[in-house]
This record gives C-alpha cells, structure tokens and sequence, in this order.
C-alpha cells in the first residue's frame, strides 16, 4: 500500500464492520434436480443456528437511514470459489487444497445499496466456528490468514475470543480482534428509532477491531455492537469507525421500491430492412467481472436458460454455476457483470416483465428484481412455476398504470396474477394443468396450453374463464402484436392459429419435426421444426412459403433471422427470401446455442458461456 492511498485502511475498517455485520447465509448443497434440498450437517456448532437459509432477502436501514438490498447464498463445494475474483480464488484454493475446498460449506453474502454498488462477504462454516475467507467488490478487498472467526462455535454470553492476522497478501493490511459475546435481550432500534424485533435465544457480540497498514503507518479502529438471532444472522450493529458512526437494522416488514439503472434505451430490432444487406463476421466477446479493487477477470458463466433482453440494451442471464442471475453490459468487445442476484435454490424460469426480471426456483418461490439487481419481493406458490412469467396491463387505484402486473402458471394449474409494486396475489384461477407452453397474452386474456391439450383463456382483470379448446400437446406459444391472434406449436408437428378473443380455429397446418420455436412478425406466424420452417398468414391461415429447418428464430420485424448450429441468415417474412448469410464458429457439442436480436446485430449466446457478435452492414 502507497503513501498515495492513505484512505484504504478507513475503507478497510468499513468493509469490516459489514463483515461483522453480515446478514449473510451457510453454505449448503443445491441438487439440480431437487426441490427441497438437503444439506449436509452444518458445522460451526450452535453458531450456525444463526445462519439464513439460502435465498433469505434482509433489507437493512444504515446509520445514514439508507436501505441495503441483502441477499445470503449457501452451497456446498467448489462454484462458490469460482464466483469470486480469480486472485480470491486462487488464495483459497493455495491455502485449503481442492479436495478441501469441495466439501467446505459455504456462507454468501451480497448487498446492494440504493446506487447499485454491490460488495460480497464469503465465509466458511468450520470445526471451530463462522470464519470469514473473503470480500471483495468494494474499493478494497481482503483475503484472510489465518481466517478471521467471526463467531465461535459455541459461544455464549460471557465468552471471549481474539484473533489476528493478515487481511491482505503479504501482510500489506493487519487485523486484531478481540470480542466479547452478551445476552441480547433489548430494546435495539435503528438510524430512525423504529425498534428491530428479535427472536428467542439472540446473542450479542461486543467488538473491537484494529487494521493497520505497517509499511504505511496508518490505523483504524473499528468497536461495534451487534446482534445475531437465529436464522436470521445478524439484525442489528451499531459503532464507530474512527469515532464515526456506523451502523445497521433490520426492517422488518421490508418494503422496496423497484428502481432502475440509469441507461440509455437500447436500439431496437429493425422494423424493416433494406433489400441489400450483409452480416459481418462473427466476433468473439469476452465475459468479464469488473471489481474495484481485485481488477478485471474473465467471468465463466454455464448459462442453463434462455438469456434475456432489457430495454437499456443489458442481457440477463442465469449461471448455473451458483444459480445467479447475472446483468451484462456490452463495452466493446466485452460483457461486463453490472449486477448479480442469488434467489436461492435452482432457477427454473426466467423473465422480463416491464423494468423487472422475474424468476422461479426450485424453492417454489417467484423473485422480482430491479434494474440495480436488487429484490423487490417474493411470492411464494404451492408448487413449481416452469413456465416464464408474463406482464399484463397494470391497475392502481386510479386507473391505468405504467408498471405492468405477472402472471404465472404452476405445474397444478393454478394461474396467479401478482402486483408488480409488491408481489402481492391480485387473483388466482384453477386451470386444471401444468402449463406446457409459454404463457402469453392477447386480447385482454392471458393463453395458457397445459398438459392436457387444452388452450384456455383467462381475463387478464379477474381470472375468469373466457374460453377452452383442446387441440393437443403444445410446445410453445405465441400472439400477435394486435392481441388478436394466437399460434400455437403442438408437439405432434403442427401449428394451430386460433382467434384470441373466442378460441376459434383460424388454421392448421401440419409439418415434420421436432418443434423448435414459433414466431409472429408482421401479421405471419413462422413455425420452425429441425426440418423446417412455414410461414402462415395469421388472418387468413394461408400458406405462404417454407424454408429449411434451423435450431430457433429472432427478431419480430420483417426480416427474420434463422439460427443454425453453424450458420445464421436473415430471412423475409413476406417470402422467405434469404436477404443475408454468416457462417458462424460451431457450437460445441455439449453446448445449447441461442441468440438475442440487439439493435442493429445479433448476439449468438451458447451455454457454455461462448458468445458471438454478428452486426449487420
């Protein structure tokens, strides 16, 4: 450490005191295919009763009165580690060993403050108690050695302990702690006098921590007073740094309104094309995590569901290394990580509903996050919701509003329509069935296809029955931007295009293959299989051209473009005419390819965290 950064012990301190402070969770193991999961004895002893479960949202008030987004991650084994900056990682893995690594238990904790800025805490659930590894994503980080024990095993009021150690390589930034653990029985209030709640068997711990930086003579002392409760982690701290306040509560019932990066709207997919185009070569993007002080690393990112476009041009995708749901923004030749959110569980579906990104987990819960990547809030359903969600016209209590509500479908067919603001049930109806088929919604009802064949049409006002056909095992769905029709793409080969507002069959066209996606653009419903893709006119049910098979379709303009696993080409809508044509680099066996139309070009996303830009010229 320089002379020149004589602030990077203060901020040291500040990092700490959330380090002692975490509202953060135990690691546990995440089974892909399981829905309650099971984890391993936790180690820590008593201390570990105090751990969140995974996917646990706190919302914190600061001394400034501010509120921080808190979300707490378990897990079990080595992804943990790989979420972390690659020196981090590195560090780790030197000290504890591999095999070590992939049976500790780990603790994850994420906060977002109301700027978006985002610092994460690791820690270890050991033999001798809660140790903290790690933290990074502020203007300094730390690696700790020996591991800094936050809390003992079995502590008790009346308990001491001390540790110290370097928080930094090379012993650049020392640490000392002493503690003392008391019972905390209250009153505890926070920056604006409201009282925290506490629950039976909370234990406070007194704390006193020094940071110095030998080489520049520097030192900061952190003494601070927190409260842990059970299943909850810490709810309350309060102290200085240096003799400024610092501090933190927990709000309880949390309440957060959905706020939004400030961005540029993205450009959009041309509504039309000229006859002479072209597409340039493909060009490799690189995925990066950018952190203020471990630097700029690659990111490595398994990417299990189709990724998403937001209006400000971001992508969101899910890892499933970690089951994060990760915010990229395109800068230059890369895609930077500009937010990251952890729902807890195995992430099943995804979607983008107005300025929000909704998930389901395995848990059973839905998630809605904003545009800084923060929880907005959770519902919880009886069972799974596979389907994505959709957004339907809002109602405040003066009308119209511009926030759009969701809707989803669980696998026992019951539809929910959720308020955007707060996730709060609006109606729920009984479809009988899973919902096979992505749900969408036309003509003021929402379209659901379940697994018994049938299509059904909910008002999207009150859930109530409009209408009910059965025409078969549905792949995928699809309305027109006029709300006036619907095509859907059954599992035997064959597109059925019914009219939204009574269900009436206005064609059916039968072709080979196995269903890939289904597309409306420009009054015509493209349906595409592995052997190949028609184009139907959605007033008239027409035929009106066909075309070779391809993996899926982008874009809704009048041009198209068809994405195979080595190639993609723009394609009319009026007459399947092939207007352009790029050979791409293939796609690994293993590896599930996809594509995002962005502006002007397109982006071909592969599972394995490969990405290909392809612009139009």
């Amino acid at each position: 450490m320089s002379p020149g950064t004589p602030s990077a012990s203060v901020v040291a301190a500040r990092w700490l005191s959330g380090i002692l402070t975490p509202l953060v969770v135990l690691a546990v193991a995440v089974g892909l295919d399981a829905v309650d999961q099971v984890a391993p004895d936790p180690l820590a002893g008593t201390a570990a009763r105090y751990v969140p479960p995974d996917g646990h949202r706190t919302v914190l008030r600061d001394a400034a009165g501010e509120l921080v987004v808190v979300e707490h991650a378990r897990s079990v084994g080595v992804e943990e580690i790989l979420t972390a900056p690659p020196s981090v990682a590195a560090a780790v893995l030197d000290r504890r060993g591999e095999q070590q690594v992939r049976t500790a238990q780990w603790w994850r904790v994420a906060r977002i403050d109301s700027a978006g800025t985002r610092t994460v805490d690791l820690y270890r659930l050991a033999p001798e108690g809660i140790v903290q590894v790690a933290a990074w994503g502020g203007s300094i980080g730390f690696v700790f050695e020996p591991e800094l024990l936050v809390l003992p095993a079995e502590a008790v009021a009346g308990d001491r302990w001390s540790a110290s150690g370097s928080a930094l390589g090379d012993g650049v930034l020392a640490y000392e702690l002493t503690a003392a653990a008391f019972s905390a029985t209250g009153p505890f209030t926070d920056a604006q006098g409201d009282t925290v709640p506490l629950t039976g068997g909370c234990l406070g711990v007194d704390s006193s921590v020094v940071l110095s930086a030998p080489a520049d003579a520097l030192r900061t002392d952190l003494v601070e007073s927190t409260v842990w409760c059970p299943g909850r982690g810490p709810v309350w701290s309060s102290g200085t740094v240096d003799a400024e306040p610092v501090g933190q509560a927990e709000v309880r019932p949390a309440s957060l309104a959905a706020l939004a990066r400030d961005l540029p709207d993205a450009e959009e997919w041309a509504e039309s094309a000229p006859q002479a185009m072209a597409l340039r070569a493909p060009r490799a993007l690189s995925l990066v995590a950018a952190d203020p002080f471990f630097g700029e690393s690659p990111l490595g990112v398994q990417v299990s569901l189709p990724p998403l476009l937001l209006a400000d041009g971001r992508i969101v995708a899910i890892n499933d290394r970690g089951d994060d749901v990760h915010w990229w923004r395109r800068a230059g030749a890369e895609l930077v990580l500009d937010a990251s959110a952890h729902p807890g569980g195995v992430i099943v579906s995804s979607a983008v509903v107005g300025d929000l990104v909704i998930v389901s987990t395995a848990q059973r819960a839905v998630v809605a996050y904003d545009g800084l990547g923060r929880r907005v809030w959770q519902w919880r359903g009886p069972e799974l919701v596979l389907a994505p969600a959709v957004g339907v016209p809002g109602r405040g209590g003066s009308g119209e509003r511009a926030a759009p509500d969701v809707v989803v479908v669980d696998r026992g067919g019951q539809a929910t329509r959720l308020d955007a603001e707060t996730g709060a049930v609006r109606w729920s109806a009984v479809v009988d069935a899973d919902a096979r088929a992505p749900v969408v919604v036309a003509g003021g009802a929402v379209i659901v296809a379940d697994e018994r064949g049938r299509v059904s049409a909910l008002a999207a006002v009150d859930g109530a029955l409009q209408w009910r056909e059965d025409i078969g095992f549905a792949e995928n769905a699809a309305a027109s931007s006029d709300g006036a029709a619907v095509a859907v793409q059954l599992e035997s080969g064959e597109v059925v295009v019914l009219r939204a507002r009574d269900g009436a069959e206005l064609a059916a066209h039968r072709y080979p293959g196995v269903a890939r996606d289904l597309v409306i653009a420009e009054g015509v419903v493209l349906a595409l299989s592995d052997e190949r893709l028609i184009a139907v006119d959605a007033a008239s049910g027409d035929l009106l051209w066909r075309d070779e098979g391809a993996l899926t379709l982008v874009g809704e303009g009048s041009v198209v473009a068809v994405l195979s696993d080595d190639r993609v080409r723009l394609v009319a809508v009026v007459d399947g005419s092939t207007r352009a044509e790029q050979a791409l680099e293939p796609a690994l066996v293993s590896a599930t390819r996809r594509a995002l139309a962005v502006g002007s070009g397109l982006l071909i996303i592969d599972s394995d965290g490969r990405v290909q830009d392809v612009g139009l010229r």
